[in-house]
């Protein structure tokens, strides 16, 4: 899955991943590939990039996701490398 995570002052990245946990408004979700369209508000919590073997994890406090067709537009209000 290709994801692209900006805040409204940088991009914090663009690549692909094997999948993404993200603090819903409605509880924590996970994104896997083949994900059906969705768009969901971001609360506050750790989002959470898998790639491989590999895990980077941000603090984020607010913001939108949305899935379509394996692209991932991560639009936080802001984040910290956690």
């Amino acid at each position: 899955m290709h994801i692209e995570f900006v805040t409204p002052g940088a991009k914090i990245l663009s690549g692909d991943y094997d999948s993404i946990v993200a603090p819903g408004l409605l509880g924590e979700f996970e994104v896997l590939p083949g994900h059906t369209t969705m768009v969901s508000g971001l609360g506050v919590g750790v989002l959470t990039l898998r790639q491989g073997s590999n895990m980077t994890q941000y603090n984020v406090e607010g913001g939108v996701l949305e899935v379509v067709e394996d692209q991932i537009k991560i639009l936080a209000d802001s984040c910290t490398l956690k």
